[in-house]
């Protein structure tokens, strides 16, 4: 998003693609109710075990349009089927410098780590 609370871009958004659908997206709160449930290319199933794993973002906004210098919120958002939700969030300044914004833990979320790079 940018600092006003605008979707900017999804990144990715993995779920299990089975007789159920979409049936769960709505759990993830946040990233549902701001981008309309939009069904993209950054939709892709299934659900991922534990694990790291790594998304790039390649700097450009829902037309495909390069982004503007300044202030992002980043968000990683996590629900499970009759488990636990999960959101860490934080700003990071994309500039002329790289930089490392640790979004700390959260319940399913542990260690989320956003890297710009120049």
């Amino acid at each position: 998003e940018d600092t006003d609370g605008n979707l900017v871009d999804t990144v990715a958004v993995w779920f299990q693609q089975d007789d159920k659908g979409t049936k769960w997206l709505d759990d993830l709160t946040l990233w549902y109710s701001v981008s309309n449930s939009a069904e993209d290319t950054t939709m892709s199933g299934a659900t991922r075990s534990p694990g790291s794993y790594d998304v790039i973002w390649d700097g450009t906004d829902l037309a495909g349009n390069a982004v503007a210098q300044g202030d992002y919120v980043v968000f990683v958002e996590s629900a499970r089927e009759h488990g636990p939700y999960s959101i860490v969030s934080g700003t990071l300044t994309l500039g002329d410098v790289g930089a490392v914004l640790e979004l700390g833990s959260d319940t399913e979320l542990v260690d989320a780590v956003a890297t710009y790079l120049t």
